[in-house]
């Protein structure tokens, strides 16, 4: 009698907790969407008609490819500089993985030849090319402008834009190359957006890095590994689907709404925006200023170490110089900062030039009545393409092609002479 009244209670028990497991996985909430699932979303939030006025020149098809190739920003580790662009493959959208964006059916062999200019462009989301595909990046427009200028086929530009870098992430992700043996002839930074975003100077994924050692304390803690077999005990009963269920008709649940703001419909930014001290301070953004300038010295510097060409590009933002009548997009509080930034940069580089590798390209959408972005701060096919003329603009006046190839028929002449003097 004892023995079958104890068989009933465990069958009563592993029924109730299947019964309990099967309502807990039915609601639970789903497993995150995949970046294809996200676009999708977003599609039917905003409708086809919407996108239509953002890609005016490309057919429905290719605009859900790249909303769907493009909808989340996804990373890998990279020593030092935290994190960095994984491998993809995607429709519009290819990371090989080494870390550079692919450009299109143009783009150069990897590891770097030596037949030819190599040329490493560094910068954040804008310069990877968010929201286009990869052959409307500013480092594709950049390949192509001057294999035209020059007439010459083996100038090979890669896409080393990293969403969310900001120039010290940048310079540390330079220098990582160059430690993995890939040493370009020309490098170029493009910056702006993001250092004034990144405020503190910390990077996008310091947070968690910064907590890390104390998470993993804090999960050998949770699993138990210095407790005894009665902890261990109690905590596989608390694991049980029976004991989940408890839980959860205990714990209250609570839903918080996310309200979105209309986009704005006016020209006029004291209507749409109230900026407070931590977006406005003046000493803030002099230390971003000046963060920024020692960055492109320490750039500079190993670039004349290593007798790499470096070039310094102060990229356009919406709100210096555009009409917001044309911005439908809501702007986070971090990136308008640069309402307040780009002024004090530009007086500053007025009055004393910073360097004559740098360029102003902040300029490029002043008085223009027309849609330059895709979102809040990613350009579009056409922005991109007048950025990358900006850059080809001060790479031909400064005649750094011409440098290189000069210095490399140089090199090969003097290997040349030492070979055939050994051979006598």
């Amino acid at each position: 009698m004892t023995l079958g009244l104890v068989a009933i209670l465990c069958a009563l028990f592993i029924g109730l907790n299947l019964l309990a497991s099967r309502y807990l996985s039915a609601v639970s909430p789903a497993p995150p969407p995949s970046v294809e699932e996200q676009g999708n979303a977003v599609l039917a939030k905003r409708g086809i008609e919407y996108f239509r006025r953002l890609y005016p020149h490309k057919s429905d098809q290719q605009i859900k490819d790249i909303v769907r190739g493009q909808a989340a920003l996804e990373t890998s580790f990279e020593p030092f500089a935290e994190f960095r662009s994984p491998a993809i493959s995607r429709p519009g959208y290819n990371i090989h993985e080494a870390g550079f964006r692919l450009i299109g059916s143009e783009q150069s062999a990897w590891p770097l030849r030596d037949d030819g200019v190599n040329i490493f462009v560094f910068g954040g989301s804008t310069t990877l090319g968010g929201g286009v595909n990869d052959e409307e990046t500013i480092p594709a427009n950049l390949q192509e402008l001057l294999r035209q200028a020059h007439e010459d086929s083996r100038i090979h530009v890669y896409n080393f834009g990293v969403g969310a870098y900001f120039s010290s992430q940048e310079v540390t992700y330079f220098q990582n190359q160059l430690r993995y043996g890939n040493v370009p002839d020309i490098v170029i930074f493009i910056d702006g957006l993001n250092d004034f975003y990144f405020a503190d100077g910390l990077t996008a994924a310091s947070r968690y890095y910064r907590d890390s050692i104390m998470t993993i304390n804090s999960l050998n803690e949770r699993l138990g590994r210095s407790r005894g077999v009665g902890w261990h005990a109690l905590e596989l009963l608390r694991s049980l689907p029976l004991a989940k269920l408890g839980d959860r008709w205990i714990e209250p649940t609570t839903q918080i709404e996310r309200i979105e703001k209309v986009p704005p419909t006016t020209a006029d930014y004291d209507q749409i925006y109230t900026d407070g001290p931590s977006i406005t301070d003046p000493h803030q953004l002099e230390t971003i200023i000046r963060r920024y300038f020692a960055n492109q010295r320490i750039a500079s510097g190993v670039s004349e170490a290593f007798g790499i060409e470096s070039v310094f590009i102060w990229q356009p933002v919406p709100l210096y110089q555009h009409n917001l009548k044309f911005h439908p997009f809501l702007i986070q509080d971090g990136h308008r900062r640069v309402r307040y930034g780009y002024p004090r940069m530009k007086k500053l580089v007025e009055r004393s030039p910073p360097s004559a590798n740098f360029a102003w390209c902040a300029d490029l959408h002043r008085g223009r009545a027309q849609i330059l972005y895709v979102d809040q701060v990613h350009y579009n096919p056409t922005l991109s393409r007048d950025v990358a003329e900006c850059v080809s603009q001060k790479v031909m006046s400064s005649h750094l092609i011409e440098k290189v190839l000069r210095r490399k028929r140089l090199t090969n002449d003097t290997q040349a002479r030492r070979s055939a003097a050994a051979l006598n």
